[in-house]
């Protein structure tokens, strides 16, 4: 199983992509992406965390979510999420960012991967928010290509782009 789940911010893609994850019945280690950089956003991992079942392994090193994530045995199945954090923390590395991507895509276990819809808005004016935007959305339809299903949540539903649920 090879999942991509796409979605806006609060539209229950993490919730989703949880729930296909339990579905698949394997062990699974989840990749998390958020820094706790304010109380807002600690409260909101902790829902996260509380949603977790607890033999579920978590990894909390967003700065190499990626590299992390594709390192995990192919034996369990990975959960990266957020794709948008991550990319945010490699910064300037693009070079380490695409040669992470490709390992993960390369990695030959389960993998259900959460990423932030981009480009559906206005066309930022400042180059470095377009360039990130950018990558986000070259990531995603490489890993749109590598997936065996791509769904689009929002309101907590599922729209397949690709694949059917089975």
């Amino acid at each position: 199983m090879r999942t991509l789940v796409l979605g806006g911010q609060a539209s229950g893609k993490s919730r989703w992509a949880e729930d296909r994850a339990r579905q698949a019945g394997l062990p699974v280690t989840y990749v998390a992406t958020a820094l706790a950089a304010d109380a807002e956003l600690a409260a909101r991992i902790a829902r996260h965390r509380d949603r977790r079942p607890p033999d579920w392994v978590t990894v909390e090193e967003p700065a190499r979510a990626l590299e992390l994530a594709a390192g995990v045995p192919p034996d369990r199945l990975v959960l990266l999420d957020g794709l948008g954090l991550a990319l945010a923390l490699y910064g300037a590395d693009e070079a380490r960012w695409w040669r992470d991507l490709e390992r993960l895509a390369a990695r030959p276990g389960p993998a259900v991967v959460v990423g932030e819809l981009a480009g559906a808005g206005v066309v930022p004016a400042d180059p470095a928010v377009r360039r990130f935007l950018d990558v986000l959305g070259r990531s995603a339809e490489r890993l749109a290509a590598w997936a065996e299903e791509v769904v689009l949540v929002t309101a907590g539903l599922p729209l397949w782009l690709k694949g059917r649920a089975s």
